[in-house]
């Protein structure tokens, strides 16, 4: 199997896991944004309790000459998750 690589114009390796950090900056973000009258109570639920950070892994693409790879990242747990699903929804609701 392959080493999963980075290539370094898209992405570098990290010397700590920063998910506790983001997790600290989301929920500071969306208490502003509940004070400011910006979000109401019910979105709360956009805060991601007990979160891990996202997973990467590579699928290759088999049908392709050299077997490139196909970047995966798997989020579920991660700060963002809650997130990432509401802007989905929507999206999808309005058309875009």
């Amino acid at each position: 199997m392959h080493e999963p690589t980075c290539d370094t114009m898209f992405c570098k390796p990290l010397d700590n896991d920063l998910t506790n950090e983001i997790q600290q900056r989301i929920t500071v973000y969306l208490q502003l944004m509940l004070t400011s009258d910006h979000i109401d109570e019910k979105l709360r639920f956009l805060v991601q309790f007990q979160a891990k950070p996202g997973r990467f892994y590579v699928l290759p693409k088999l049908y392709k000459a050299g077997n490139p790879g196909r970047p995966i990242v798997f989020s579920n747990g991660h700060p963002t998750e809650h997130i990432s699903e509401f802007v989905d929804f929507f999206s999808q609701i309005s058309g875009y």
